[in-house]
């Protein structure tokens, strides 16, 4: 998170950071403080933290991770529901949750193709997280195709390898460097 917050100072980009979150780390009593800290100690502003969870039943129904989520919410740290519609407890997680951001699955992506049952799935369920002012991403995005798709529906954000795949730190941070120079002159785009 240092890294991030280090990044984010030098070069004046708003991005954000994703960690996946168990249901066990949200039984832990000492979870929302052990965040808070880590927050204040890497200097990372806690709306640039985004913790993910994978749909599950039990967490939806789960009382004490209901009250963990709301702390780390109330910290102004983002929430996300990953892998959005793979669960049998979708509408149970929008609806217990105070979640700001919705992944749809990468199994709803493969097959955008005019008319098929994925394109009409991805479409519904990005008017659904735009009708509840959620940011929406589309997971698993590989082809040109997908994302020329994805852009027609208006799924705002994507993440898959079509725009590159996972880089050690250092890469990351130089990439970074070359797009927000690029940014800076008005030549480079977010996709």
């Amino acid at each position: 998170m240092a890294q991030a917050a280090s990044l984010r100072n030098e070069l004046h980009l708003e991005f954000f950071v994703t960690v996946n979150v168990s249901s066990v780390q949200l039984h832990d009593p000492g979870f929302v403080d052990a965040v808070r800290r880590s927050l204040a100690l890497a200097g990372l502003p806690p709306a640039a933290l985004v913790l993910e969870l994978t749909e599950s039943g039990s967490v939806a129904e789960d009382t004490i991770a209901l009250t963990r989520l709301r702390g780390l919410r109330a910290l102004g740290v983002r929430l996300a529901i990953d892998d959005f519609g793979t669960g049998y407890s979708s509408m149970a997680y929008l609806h217990s949750f105070p979640v700001d951001v919705l992944k749809i699955d990468k199994s709803f992506i493969a097959d955008l193709v005019e008319g098929s049952p994925d394109r009409r799935l991805a479409e519904e369920l990005t008017r659904l997280g735009s009708s509840l002012g959620l940011l929406t991403i589309a997971e698993g995005v590989e082809t040109e195709a997908q994302h020329g798709a994805l852009d027609v529906l208006g799924c705002p954000l994507a993440q898959g390898y079509f725009y590159g795949g996972a880089l050690p730190c250092d890469e990351l941070a130089a990439s970074l460097r070359v797009a927000g120079t690029s940014q800076r002159s008005g030549s480079w785009r977010s996709a």
